[in-house]
Order: C-alpha cells, then structure tokens, then sequence
C-alpha cells in the first residue's frame, strides 16, 4: 500500500468518526429531552394508579388518615380530571406567550410539590390537595409536552420517540398498583419524588424550544438551540435554514396575523364555520366513545368491580395486576398494527372487539345472577383481559393522534384548548359518578350500558369520521368540510383580516 492510499484511508477514516460525532450527540440530547417527558407520563400514570391502592390501606388503618367514605373516595379519583380542566388555558397561554421550557419547569417543580406532600400527608384533605396539585401533569400531556416532543426532536427520531412514550402512561398506573399491592401506599409518592427531581434536572439543562424562538425573531438564539438538539449535519442545518427563512420572510408581514390567529374575537367570528366547529364535535365524539367504553372507570375501580365479583380480596389484587399489564401488551400491540393497518380501521375493529367483550361480560354476569351457569372467576377474568386487550390496542392509542390531525391550523391553540378541557371534565365526571353508577345500576346492568353507549358513538364514529393516515391537514380538512366550504372558509378569513387592517391603517 503507498503512502496516497494509506492517507485516504486515514481521511475517510477521520470523516466517518466525525460523521458519528455529528449525530451521536445530539441523538443522545434528544434522548435526553425524551426521557424527561417520557417521565412525566409515567409520574401521571402513578398519580391516576394510587388512589386505587391507596383507599384500601387507609380504611384498614383509619387511625391515622380518618374515615373515607364513598363522597371523599370520588373526589380522590376524580380530582386529577377537574383539576386538569383548570390548568389548560393557563398553560395554553403561557406556552405561547414565555416558550416552552419555562412553563416546563413549573409543571416539574409542581410535580415535585405534589409528590412531597402526598409523602408527609396526614390527613386526606392533605392526600386531596396533593392530587389537585399533580393534575398539572395531565393537562401538560394535552398542550406542552406533545409541543416539545415535535419542536425538540428531529424527524427521523421522532416516531419512534412518540411510539415509545404511547404505553408510559399505562406503565405509570401498573408499577403504582403493584407497590400498593406489596408496600405500604407512600412508596408511590417516593417514586414521584424521584421521578420529578429527575424532570427538573431535564427541564434546566435543555434550552428553549428553536421554532418558538424562531416565533418570537430570536433567530441568534434559535440557531444556537437548534445546533445543541439537532446538530450541525448537512440535514439539521437545512432545516434550520428552512426555519429561519419562513419566520424571517413572515415576521414583518404576518407575524401579527400569526399572534391572532387564537385570537378570541377571530374564533367568535368564524365559530359558524364548518372548519371550526365539524372538526371539534367530531373530537368530542371520540373522547366521548372512549369515556363511554369505561376502560379508565375500570382501571380505577378495578379493585371494586373484581371483590364485588369474585367475593376474594387476593383475586380482586391479581386481578388488577393481570388488566394493567393487558393494557400495556395491547398498547404495544396497537402501536405494531398501527403501522399496517389504517387508523380508522384500526380504531372502529379494536373497538368493536372491546365492544363484544363488553355485552358478553355483562350476559356472563346476568348468567350468574340469576343461577343459569355456575360463577366462574377466571372466565370473568378472561373476558375483562379481551375487553381491555381491545380497547387499549385502538382506542386508548389513536384517540389523541386522530384528534390531532382533525384540528384545523387556524385555530389550533383555542380548539385544543375546548377540546382538552373537555377530555378532563369527561374523566373527572366518569371517575366521579361510577361508583354511584355502579350501586344503583348493579355490575352487569353497568357493563350492559356501556356496551350501548360505546356502540351508538362507534357508528356514529364509522359515519363521520375521515381516515387520516398518510394524508396532509388539508386534505383530512377537505374530507371533513367539502374542498369548496374549505376554499370558501379560507376566503372569508382572509377577507376579515385584510378589511381590519385597512381599518387600522
């Protein structure tokens, strides 16, 4: 080998390890930002998982926390759900108006809080304020952390990113059941403790978000963001470019446009419009039939439901394990066939399976009231283990990705608004009320009424519903509202911001 092959080996060399460089670190701090929300699912999984476990222990040692009776219990599992309606437009607001990491760390900080007084709780009022406190993690899932997770990683991590941070949430719920099932219940709170302090580090170490510094003109600042999470290869800086560009070119023009496009008085204006109204009533159908489905009810009172059943306090604990860790597999499982099949194929099959399971859960328990078959409690089991297999493998995976890609852009920030603060009032009404539900209507008229319910959204569901995978916003748009009412909306709101600005000149 000559002296001239020997360099250009050693140069192709020297690329190829700067080339590993380029991507390694910053693949390593995008893991890094994920990591720390992929936490704050799991820390909102816990807190929804502890009230299960954590009820029973206090009623068997009274003394020391008083009495819970069923009024109190309610407000124990349904406070994370109200709680979380409150906390949205503040957030909403605040993620628009300071950035993202700021409100990022409050949300870690309070978690932190959360987490600390649940720890040294004595009473349960204590217990109570602790879980208002730490409803601030749900109501970060619907507007900040999804924000981050899109702005902060690059496009050929990201999928992969959301894919695993799907199932988190369910993992938070079964790791909080089985250290109440083992331990004593403020384990919970320690782990939370870890989990926040972790979130916190993150949430200091990361810079600010480079889209909305590219927002707000700090174009100095969004370069040097963008190069610390993304790189400085050939892709990253194309990227970059393309992003300073548009907000470069727009700034002067229509960055103005942009502050109002959630502006109160333009969505008052155009609320008639079918872009407006069809693609959030349409959003609230799906997270009506999931509510409806009553897989969250389930999780939350599963010790109930199964000791009510099966008359065994050891079975109601296995089983509650065994549903939580179904849950989990059929999240996995949802996210594999997610990427064969359709959405919507996807989503109305799951259910409908679920739906089966349901109306038979609900004969097999009718059965065995009125001594036509013989209780056995592991084919309840069973059909509770098919039930939620298929909820939670459509359902429980598609319900956020399909609402978000049916929200119009113009609106995006207020319509995300409406619709999360109506997802959390769904969930604390559904937690609040299942208990009652349960004593007036009985198990099996319980499970009957939700297959109902769950089959009149479905179809409906089946009628209304658009396919949206591999399709772009304004084609999902179209498929919703007609490519003319589109056209026309888009007309009308261009000819109301035009006839304001020559007002104002």
């Amino acid at each position: 080998m000559n002296n001239c092959d020997y360099e250009e080996i050693k140069t192709n060399e020297g690329k190829e390890a700067e080339n590993n460089k380029l991507w390694r670190k910053p693949l390593f701090r995008q893991v890094l930002v994920c990591s720390a929300i992929w936490i704050n699912f799991f820390y909102a999984g816990l807190s929804l998982g502890a009230p299960t476990v954590f009820i029973p222990q206090i009623r068997q040692n009274e003394e020391s926390f008083g009495s819970i009776n069923t009024e109190m219990a309610t407000w124990l599992t349904s406070i994370l759900g109200f709680g979380s309606a409150i906390w949205i437009p503040v957030l909403s607001v605040s993620s628009q108006a300071l950035g993202r990491r700021i409100p990022y760390i409050v949300i870690c900080v309070l978690c932190l809080i959360a987490s600390i007084l649940l720890y040294y709780s004595r009473t349960v009022i204590h217990i109570l304020v602790s879980e208002l406190i730490a409803s601030t993690s749900f109501s970060a899932q619907i507007i900040l952390l999804i924000l981050i997770f899109s702005e902060y990683t690059s496009p050929q991590y990201r999928g992969v990113f959301l894919t695993l941070k799907s199932a988190t949430f369910s993992w938070g719920v079964w790791v909080s059941n089985a250290i109440g099932t083992y331990f004593y219940w403020k384990n919970i709170a320690l782990l939370e403790i870890i989990c926040s302090l972790y979130t916190i580090i993150v949430a200091f170490i990361i810079p600010e978000s480079p889209l909305w510094l590219a927002y707000k003109g700090k174009f100095e600042e969004c370069e040097i963001s963008h190069r610390w999470l993304k790189g400085t290869d050939e892709g990253a800086e194309e990227e970059l470019k393309e992003l300073i560009n548009f907000y470069k070119e727009n700034n002067n023009a229509n960055n103005e446009t942009v502050c109002k496009m959630d502006d109160v008085k333009y969505f008052i204006m155009n609320i008639k419009s079918k872009e407006i109204y069809k693609p959030i009533l349409l959003s609230l159908l799906l997270q009506l039939l999931y509510h409806c489905t009553g897989k969250l009810m389930c999780s939350v009172y599963v010790l109930d439901i199964v000791r009510e059943i099966c008359n065994s306090e050891s079975m109601a604990y296995m089983a509650m394990l065994i549903l939580d860790g179904i849950t989990v597999v059929g999240m996995y499982l949802g996210c594999a066939l997610a990427k064969i099949l359709k959405r919507k194929t996807l989503f109305i099959t799951s259910t409908f399976v679920g739906i089966i399971f349901l109306f038979l859960v609900s004969a097999y328990l009718y059965a065995v009231k009125y001594s036509i078959v013989s209780e056995n409690k592991f084919v309840t089991l069973g059909l509770l283990m098919m039930y939620s297999l298929g909820i939670s493998s459509g359902a429980l995976i598609l319900l956020l990705t399909i609402i978000g890609e049916m929200l119009p852009l113009k609106f995006r920030n207020t319509c995300s608004c409406i619709v999360g603060i109506n997802d959390t009032l769904l969930l604390g009404i559904c937690l609040k009320f299942s208990p009652y539900v349960f004593d007036m209507l009985g198990l099996p008229a319980a499970f009957l009424l939700c297959a109902v319910l769950t089959s009149i959204c479905l179809y409906l569901v089946g009628l209304y519903i658009p396919e949206t995978k591999d399709k772009t916003l304004q084609e999902i748009a179209s498929t919703i509202c007609g490519k003319d009412d589109v056209k026309l909306e888009e007309i009308n709101y261009n000819f109301a911001k035009n006839n304001e600005k020559l007002i104002e000149k």
